[in-house]
């Protein structure tokens, strides 16, 4: 029986192109199939990190904004004659922290 090396250049049909691939992953021996699934997993653990970095970023974004948003509402607050007592009392936050956000408003 005739082995192919390549894959034939009239396999333009998908479905024949992905059998041919997997036709090749059959022929695998032991140590080819244990590198094969090896640089599965490898490309499934980093596909997963980059993943988790992007959603670990806009969680940052997101907490940053809240950040940025509490200061501007503070800082308004501060500008319209309201004391930092009533801030922190209205807004249930320390007045530690209405001091940190005055400083904080862009």
């Amino acid at each position: 029986m005739h082995k192919l090396k390549d894959k034939p250049s009239n396999f333009n049909e998908n479905s024949l192109t992905k059998l041919y691939d997997l036709s090749k992953f059959a022929n695998f021996d032991t140590n080819e199939y244990q590198l094969y699934k090896n640089s599965l997993m490898f490309v499934s653990d980093y596909k997963n990190t980059i993943e988790y970095a992007k959603e670990e970023g806009r969680e940052e974004g997101r907490e940053e904004g809240r950040e940025i948003e509490r200061a501007t509402i503070v800082k308004r607050m501060l500008s319209s004659g309201m004391s930092a007592e009533q801030i922190s009392e209205i807004l249930q936050i320390p007045i530690e922290e209405v001091t940190t956000l005055t400083h904080t408003a862009r």
